[in-house]
């Protein structure tokens, strides 16, 4: 999910890491599905995801988003930022290696596109 639409967010020196993810209001189905994975694993305090407004151009788009508790565990890979090069998330050289089905098909769900049976482009430069 780190090279979709979520994150990991250190806030204080010394403090521990969270994951942050956010969709917007069309792909709110989706959201609660990835809020169920983590609120299952315990590490998610809130009852559901908030919901939030941005206005862009002088459209309003509303988007839903979620975090994790802040865990230490998470430091470490918070730290390394992985996919990251100069702020930018991008794909690592080795993609083929690290990616199971699974993996692979939160990320297409995350920023897949194109047209059905046609073709399906997975959005990967400067998210």
């Amino acid at each position: 999910m780190l090279l979709g639409d979520g994150g990991l967010v250190k806030k204080y020196k010394g403090g521990g890491t969270y994951f942050k993810y956010a969709q917007g209001k069309v792909h709110l189905d989706y959201l609660t599905h990835v809020f169920s994975l983590f609120k299952n694993l315990g590490i998610v305090l809130m009852d559901t995801p908030s919901q939030g407004h941005s206005n862009v151009n002088g459209t309003v788009h509303t988007w839903y988003q979620f975090s994790t508790k802040s865990l230490s565990r998470w430091n470490d890979l918070q730290a390394a930022k992985p996919g990251m090069v100069n702020g930018v998330k991008v794909v690592p050289q080795n993609i083929f290696y690290l990616l199971t089905p699974i993996s692979l098909a939160y990320w297409a769900m995350d920023d897949g596109g194109g047209e059905a049976g046609k073709w399906f482009p997975l959005c990967y430069k400067c998210f």
